[in-house]
């Protein structure tokens, strides 16, 4: 096995070597991008600062998506360890080069942070929403139906105050001319 510090990045391909990749949708993707930056840009792991949210990942990428799980580089969960980690490293130290010896230690790093954390077993993937009953739908229709005659009563009262002030206005006007003439 080579050491990280040569620039080899064998020792991340032998992480990644045997684990399964399931698919990786673009909301797991970002989840990822923004927690892996969150955690490996603080800076108890050696960042100068904290990364603030600006610099968060705010789109996955494409690349990052997939819908077969790949096992390359090119797509998929190595491709987003590989693209973050030179983002958090670029943040970490701007003045070295991209693919610095280690550079290839924190990638590896990362890509044991996700397979600890178990995010390859779906732990990012968005809830299912639960699938409502009829009557649990119809309850939510005349909830919301009621909240509308609520806002439309509402309105109501408040253009026969507005129509009960102009009356008034009109009133005092047209008597105060009656009396100058």
């Amino acid at each position: 096995m080579a050491d990280a510090h040569t620039g080899n990045y064998q020792s991340v391909g032998e992480i990644w070597a045997g684990v399964s990749r399931p698919p990786l949708s673009m909301v797991e993707a970002l989840r990822a991008a923004r927690r892996l930056t969150r955690h490996f840009g603080a800076t108890k792991f050696g960042a100068p600062h904290q990364l603030v949210p600006a610099k968060m990942p705010t789109k996955a990428r494409r690349c990052w998506a997939s819908r077969r799980g790949d096992i390359t580089l090119h797509r998929g969960w190595e491709r987003l360890v590989h693209d973050v980690s030179h983002a958090v490293f670029r943040h970490r130290h701007p003045q070295w080069t991209p693919h610095h010896p280690s550079h290839a230690r924190l990638e590896r790093e990362m890509a044991a942070y996700v397979l600890a954390q178990g995010w390859l077993g779906g732990r990012l993937k968005p809830a299912e929403p639960a699938s409502r009953t009829l009557s649990e739908k119809r309850e939510a229709r005349r909830a919301n139906l009621t909240a509308r005659l609520a806002r439309w009563q509402t309105r109501e009262k408040r253009a026969r105050t507005a129509m009960r002030k102009i009356r008034a206005a009109l009133k005092r006007l047209d008597k105060a001319q009656a009396v100058q003439s």
